[in-house]
């Protein structure tokens, strides 16, 4: 009898001890798969340019317009007052997808915001795409913008959008032969055209113009002509 006793005893003493074991070891496991879960929760903080390509797929609507702070390397997002209470929502949760305030900011502006087309900006024509060149004032003083030849000889009415209606009609074409531009008026004379080219993802404001004047064996960039004369 004492003998099976004390077998059932160190039979129980082991079961006790494996348990006891199980038991650590779910304590030290256990706030290690949470904070693993914690961690994935977290958004990813994206790029500003990744953050600009996830808006123009995600949140792209009528009555908002986004640009980026150089300053601050954020992108400032607006939204107009045609924005109602889910759109907002959806700006909201697209925005902290991003990464929150360390990549955009989402403000509500005043009034309602009109679409107008800065240059760099594509433009369109029946199969046809070309680039807007940028805004310019035509010679009898209504708003027009600059683009190539090939694409001015191609069509005679331009959209911003594509399959969209015109908005611009083609003035002058060169063409083949002395070189490859072309000047459009904007169809409405009030068009507040703006003075920015998009150089992917960022607008600069142009400031001037000159004459292109290239280097003796070489070409002049398009940095060096824009700021030809700062």
């Amino acid at each position: 009898m004492g003998a099976k006793h004390r077998g059932v005893s160190k039979k129980k003493a082991l079961i006790a001890s494996a348990g006891a074991v199980a038991v650590v070891a779910l304590a030290v496991t256990l706030p290690s798969a949470y904070a693993s879960s914690d961690e994935q929760a977290q958004p990813e903080v994206m790029s500003v340019q990744e953050g600009q390509s996830f808006l123009w797929d995600e949140a792209r609507m009528p009555g908002t317009a986004w640009s980026v702070n150089p300053e601050t390397n954020q992108i400032e997002v607006l939204a107009d007052s045609t924005i109602d209470s889910s759109e907002w929502d959806h700006l909201e949760s697209t925005v902290d997808a991003m990464g929150g305030d360390d990549v955009a900011t989402l403000t509500r502006a005043p009034g309602s915001f009109e679409l107008f087309a800065a240059g760099g900006d594509a433009i369109f024509a029946g199969g046809a795409r070309c680039s807007l060149g940028f805004n310019v004032t035509t010679a009898d003083g209504t708003p027009g913008f600059l683009t190539a030849g090939h694409c001015g000889v191609a069509a005679a009415e331009w959209s911003d959008s594509e399959g969209g209606a015109p908005i611009a009609t083609i003035q002058d074409a060169v063409f083949p032969g002395e070189g490859d531009f072309a000047i459009a008026a904007y169809d409405d004379p009030a068009t507040e055209a703006p003075s920015t080219v998009n150089i992917g993802g960022q607008e600069v404001e142009i400031t001037g113009a000159v004459e292109a004047r290239p280097r003796k064996g070489e070409g002049i960039t398009l940095n060096e002509a824009l700021h030809a004369n700062a």
